[in-house]
């Protein structure tokens, strides 16, 4: 799983899903795109990376952010099969980005931002039971 070390005042240095905000006009799956390059400076061009879309899911909880009233529609994409990950790089408004295995996420759940455990979860299954 790619996730990347927040900067800035909300969540510094927590572990976090790349993502961010639609711009004017910008579709879902354009902004999960953008803001994977962007925040990774991930090597692959936007076609290979949406043929590795695997799953989308809304989060919603009323109380998932303490910045207020946010919905995430998060966008889960499968590049296991590549064989060998592409590096990446902190970039942009985060710190780092990192590689991590599944089987190191259970422990990692207080390191996470917010609800990006649950979301983790929704599309890993981690919590297992």
């Amino acid at each position: 799983m790619l996730l990347v070390r927040r900067k800035g005042p909300f969540g510094e240095d927590l572990w976090a899903v790349p993502g961010g905000h639609l711009d004017r006009g910008e579709k879902l799956v354009a902004c999960a795109v953008r803001e994977l390059v962007e925040e990774t400076r991930f090597p692959l061009l936007p076609a290979s990376i949406l043929a590795a879309l695997d799953g989308v899911e809304t989060f919603e909880d009323p109380l998932r952010s303490a910045r207020g009233r946010l919905i995430t529609m998060a966008h889960h994409f499968k590049f296991g099969e590549m064989g060998t990950l592409p590096e990446v790089v902190g970039s942009d408004d985060v710190k780092e980005a990192r590689w991590f295995h599944r089987d190191e996420l259970p422990a990692m759940e207080s390191q996470l931002f917010e609800d990006h455990f649950v979301m983790l979860d929704h599309f890993l299954n981690i919590i297992e039971g």
